[in-house]
């Protein structure tokens, strides 16, 4: 992927764990002892095998309210889901 760099003038070879600020990819790369990888954490998310996993906070989600049929076990659920997304901060509150 990117060749081995120059810096202050002096060669370096890679080794496995380097990790580089790439300007032109706005995130850092990771050198593995192989080759290099895009970093995992990036300004627009965390990705796992190049797929976004946790991207920006979302806004909020109404908890469940109405209906014909009040079931409490889902309703307590549903809440305890929420609870923990915006504690997480995946999502507002």
């Amino acid at each position: 992927m990117l060749p081995a760099g120059q810096t202050g003038g002096r060669f370096v070879v890679p080794k496995a764990g380097l990790r580089l600020a790439v300007a032109d990819r706005g995130h850092a790369m990771v050198h593995d002892g192989t080759a290099w990888w895009d970093d995992a954490v990036r300004s627009e998310g965390f990705y796992v095998a190049g797929q976004q996993i946790v991207g920006a906070r979302q806004p909020a989600i109404a908890g469940p309210a109405g209906g014909t049929i009040v079931d409490s076990e889902s309703r307590g659920a549903i809440a305890a889901i929420l609870a923990v997304l915006q504690e997480h901060g995946l999502i507002s509150m």
